[in-house]
Parts: structure tokens; C-alpha cells; sequence
């Protein structure tokens, strides 16, 4: 006998056998398709609804908008690979989590006593299990909600997306906040110097220096023309002025420098402050949002039709298989 000849009777064996058991095959067929509607009558629907948007670069905007080197970030461009494995880990993080949880009233909404063992644990796995996140191959980030409502499954995906900004907004501007406030004292107490410094130049103002090279160089000549003219009274004028400007002359220079130096130094820091009270105040948001959540007007789960339709032929398939065993073992 051939291999095809074998295969034929086999088919042909098993064709027989079905047509012969037919009846009890019926009641099977019958009592597994009402079983596998029940059953999937007695699974909670669940609607989902999903957000997408593109993440924002993370860098403080100061730099962005108010440095002058060339290779700075604009930050208005969607963020690359690195930005949104930042986003997902902050999307997954307890602060997201727990502003949901608070707001929508998850303990009670999924059903969980928190008197109950294991309260939290039994919230995080509903929580991980209805809510999720996800990168596409465009680099944006979509955002699943599962729900039984199909309301709370928008606005909780929609919400997710909101949160995400004051959570980061809360995170940089703490750090930026410190730094401001850093550059504003060193700023503030750079600004006071200085005008100490104005102070001390202009009390030698007050002793008649003002301009020590042009006062030095206009004393010398007048003393000069003094002496050869051989006014004695002038001289003595000349010389004491000569010895005041000696005196403190060397000191107004050493101020004036010191005083440009500091004027230099403060513009820098003017503009490190600058950047640092954008910083901490301006407040953006970090995403673009693609797609928000609409409310589905149709469930996600379960699929009736295929969970009748696996039920029901796993239910023939093992009956076919357990009653060929019985006719095998009857025949031996």
C-alpha cells in the first residue's frame, strides 16, 4: 500500500468515524458553542482608546533662545531616539502613575479594597496590564488605555499626556530653580562690588583725581612752564598737587581696570542669569501631541466571534481525538 493510499484510507477512516459519531459530535458542537457564548458574555468588555504624540527635546530653552554659539539645539524639534526612551521611563514612572490613580479613583474604579492584602501590588499589575506605552517607528510615543469604561479610557490616556508636562516641568524646574537662584546671588553680589568700587573712584574724584595719565602729563607741563617762569607760588600749587595725584593716581588706575574687568565679568554673568531665570520661570510644554484620545464606540475585548469560534473547535478536536482513543482500545 502507498503512502497516498494510506493518507486516503486514513481521511476517508476519519470522515466515516465523524459521520458515524455524528449525534454525539452535534451535542458536543451544540454544548460548546453556548458554553463559548456564555463565556465570552461573562468577560468584561474592555474599550480602548490611544494617544499618540512626538516627544521635545529635553535641554533647558534658554539655550535654544539665547545662546550665541552656533551649535545650539533648536528646541522646537521633535526629540530623537535617546529623548524618547527618556519619555517612556518618566511615562512609567510613580509620579504619572499616582496622579492617575488619584484623580480617577483606581482603587475603587478597578474594583480593589485597599483593606485588602497586597493592596498597591494589586493596583500596579491592573494598572500594567490596562495601561501602556510604546514607541512607533517614527519616533513618537503612543500611549494604550484598556477600560470597561470607554469614557475613562480617553481621559485617562489624554490625561497621561498632561501630566507629562507638569512632571517634567516639576523635575527641571527644581534643579533650575537652585541654579538661578545660585547665578542671581553671585550676580546680585558682583552688582555691589561694583559699586563699591564707583564709590572708592569717586572719592578720589572728590581728592581732585580724575583722569590720571591726562592730569599727570597736564601737571608735568604746568610745573615745568612754572619752574622756568620761576613762579614760586605756582609751584607750590603744582607740588602739591603733583604729590596728591602720586599718592592716589596709582591707586584710581589700579580701580578703573579693576572696575572694566568686573563690568566684564558681569555681563557674562548677566547673561548666565538671564538663562537661568528663563530656566526656572517659563514653563512649555514637551510634546506634540499626534492624536488625542477619542472616546471608541466599540469594545476591544474580548472578540466574541473568536473566542466561539476557538472554543468551539477545541472543544471538537479533543472529542474527535478522545473518542478515536476509545474506538482504538475498544478495537484492540
Amino acid at each position: 500500500m502507498t503512502i497516498t493510499q494510506k493518507e486516503n484510507y486514513s481521511t476517508s477512516f476519519i470522515l466515516d468515524f465523524v459521520r458515524k459519531k455524528k449525534k454525539i459530535l452535534f451535542v458536543i458542537f451544540f454544548i460548546a458553542l453556548l458554553s463559548s457564548v456564555a463565556i465570552s458574555y461573562l468577560i468584561t468588555p474592555l474599550y480602548e482608546s490611544t494617544a499618540i504624540f512626538f516627544p521635545t527635546q529635553l535641554g533647558g530653552v534658554s539655550q535654544s533662545l539665547l545662546s550665541q554659539s552656533g551649535n545650539k539645539e533648536d528646541f522646537l524639534q521633535p526629540g530623537d531616539e535617546e529623548v524618547v526612551e527618556q519619555f517612556l521611563q518618566i511615562l512609567i514612572s510613580d509620579k504619572i502613575r499616582n496622579k492617575i490613580v488619584k484623580k480617577y479613583h483606581l482603587f475603587s474604579h478597578y474594583g480593589i479594597d485597599k483593606k485588602a492584602q497586597y493592596p498597591y501590588t494589586k493596583l500596579e499589575k491592573k494598572y500594567n496590564e490596562y495601561i501602556s506605552f510604546s514607541r512607533t517607528r517614527y519616533q513618537s510615543i503612543q500611549v494604550n488605555v484598556l477600560d470597561p469604561d470607554p469614557e475613562y479610557s480617553a481621559n485617562i490616556a489624554n490625561d497621561i499626556i498632561i501630566f507629562l508636562d507638569s512632571v517634567i516641568n516639576e523635575m527641571q524646574s527644581q534643579r533650575a530653580f537652585l541654579a538661578y537662584k545660585e547665578v542671581e546671588k553671585k550676580y546680585r553680589d558682583l552688582e555691589q562690588e561694583i559699586e563699591m568700587l564707583q564709590d572708592s573712584l569717586a572719592a578720589l574724584g572728590k581728592k581732585g583725581i580724575v583722569d590720571y595719565e591726562s592730569q599727570s602729563q597736564a601737571l608735568t607741563e604746568a610745573y615745568s612752564n612754572a619752574l622756568i617762569k620761576g613762579n614760586s607760588q605756582a609751584l607750590k600749587i603744582l607740588k602739591k598737587q603733583i604729590d596728591t595725584l602720586a599718592k592716589y593716581g596709582p591707586v584710581y588706575n589700579s580701580l578703573t581696570n579693576y572696575i572694566i574687568f568686573q563690568r566684564e565679568q558681569l555681563s557674562n554673568l548677566r547673561t548666565k542669569y538671564i538663562e537661568a531665570q528663563v530656566n526656572a520661570k517659563l514653563k512649555l510644554p514637551h510634546k506634540y501631541v499626534v492624536n488625542w484620545a477619542q472616546v471608541p464606540e466599540k469594545k476591544a475585548y474580548p472578540i466574541r466571534w473568536l473566542i466561539i469560534l476557538l472554543v468551539t473547535l477545541s472543544a471538537l478536536v479533543l472529542s474527535i481525538s478522545v473518542l478515536l482513543l476509545l474506538e482504538k482500545k475498544n478495537l484492540m
